[in-house]
């Protein structure tokens, strides 16, 4: 049995202002028994405006956003309004609990929204629990009109965190790579719900691995640039390579240095890049420093084998890694400066791809065993393997960044389009559907 403590604070997302009161409350329980939930049951009852300038379809869209991304996370369910029979007049006015307690509604959510004058949009928020009877939370946040969508994932938040007691994660970013095109595969972020879609690298190229810093400075990505071959009167692959952006100068530039680079990751401090890199037909792994632009190279494979996939723990202490040094592709994690290599993975099958949690509990990882392909979970040690996901391809996994959702790369047969999907961390439920035509997923921090 899992107890979700809940952990209400004050926080700040992205450019949404929040103002918080608390109020003591009994934590609901999320009960895991052999792979099941008990989901809880929420109402997010009506979306008023106490001064009549946030029309109805603003109130609609921003109940529907809401609605969907709590749907979303697996752990809740929406309370059926035919199943209501309070009739709340306006958000000053509590609930009737005795009204509710046949409904199955565990929490209950009033919103008053509104505009302001300088194109903001402004929130206060009430959060009931109907088995107390009392009020559990009450906030105000507030936005540019341009962020609508975030201002709404940020409800969503501090609703799943009142209600499950697990940390915030609907307002993330989603980078990943847009495959849509024939040939060249460009970077785009969207928010969670697979909306608000923008571009971030959309030339002729093909870009792999796009990976958000944990400040949200930085972007890194491996490409093979296009280029026009006059010897061959065709377009060409370049070498692939490694590349950072800076988000916000919109600065691009390469790691300098000989080989084939691939597979980055941000250090957790934002200050390095940990990659592999091939050359004379072995592939090692390797670290570059952002500020002093300083390689150095970390592991030293055997004969032609390949060490790639690296993640830093959660202090950047420990790395993760898979690698086929001793015959079949498996997992081993090492000290940061490379000492220490041991092997953990002992399954059947060939292990790809491992990425810490940023709870540092557990290591997601792709599996590929007697033809099929599972995303998978273990402890650091290696210990609790056990698979969440499976398809014809999956692969590419990475975590929301309260480390409760394990987002990846899906096809379901030969011709099928590549998809991104989510999984709660438990394996339980369905898997929900995040986009079409796309992979490579990676969320902000």
């Amino acid at each position: 049995m899992y107890k979700a403590i809940i952990a209400l604070f004050l926080m700040l997302i992205n450019t949404v202002d929040a103002r918080s009161t608390k109020y003591s409350h009994t934590p609901p329980v999320i009960t895991i028994n052999r792979g099941y939930i008990s989901k809880i049951q929420v109402s997010v009852y009506n979306i008023f405006s106490s001064d009549l300038s946030f029309n109805e379809n603003n109130k609609n869209n921003l109940l529907s956003i809401i609605n969907n991304d709590l749907k979303n996370t697996n752990l809740i369910t929406i309370t059926n309004r035919n199943l209501i029979y309070d009739k709340i007049p306006n958000f000053k006015t509590s609930p009737r609990f005795n009204l509710w307690k046949n409904s199955g509604t565990k929490i209950i959510v009033l919103i008053d929204a509104k505009e302001k004058g300088n194109n903001e949009i402004f929130g206060h928020v009430k959060i009931f629990d109907v088995i107390t009877s009392s009020l559990i939370e009450e906030f105000s946040l507030s936005a540019p009109l341009t962020n609508f969508r975030s201002f709404a994932h940020s409800i969503s938040d501090k609703i799943y965190e009142s209600a499950t007691g697990e940390g915030p994660y609907l307002n993330s970013k989603i980078a990943y790579i847009d495959e849509s095109k024939r040939v060249a595969k460009s970077i785009k972020i969207m928010d969670i719900d697979g909306y608000n879609i923008k571009n971030i690298i959309d030339k002729t190229t093909i870009c792999l691995s796009p990976r958000f810093s944990p400040n949200g400075r930085y972007m890194t990505y491996f490409a093979y640039p296009i280029k026009y071959s006059k010897l061959r009167k065709r377009n060409v692959l370049a070498p692939g390579k490694v590349f950072v952006i800076d988000l916000k100068n919109k600065t691009i530039r390469s790691i300098a240095i000989k080989g084939m680079q691939y597979a980055p990751r941000f250090s957790n401090d934002s200050k390095k890049i940990i990659f592999s890199r091939t050359i004379r037909g072995a592939s090692c792994i390797c670290i570059y420093d952002l500020e002093n632009k300083k390689i150095s190279q970390i592991t030293h494979p055997f004969f032609k084998s390949i060490d790639t996939s690296p993640c830093f723990s959660k202090d950047d202490k420990s790395i993760v890694f898979n690698s086929d040094r001793t015959g079949a592709q498996q997992i081993y994690t090492m000290s940061s400066d490379g000492s220490s290599i041991t092997r953990i993975s002992s399954g059947e099958g060939r292990y790809a791809t491992p990425v810490w949690s940023p709870r540092n509990d557990y290591i997601a990882f792709t599996k590929m065993v007697n033809g099929s392909f599972y995303i998978g979970v273990m402890r650091p040690n290696g210990t609790g393997e056990r698979m969440i996901a499976q398809g014809y391809i999956v692969e590419s996994p990475c975590w929301s960044k309260n480390g409760r959702i394990v987002f990846y790369t899906a096809k379901h047969h030969p011709k099928d389009s590549s998809k991104i999907y989510a999984v709660d961390v438990t394996g339980y439920g369905s898997p929900i559907l995040i986009k079409d035509h796309a992979s490579y997923p990676d969320l902000s921090h």
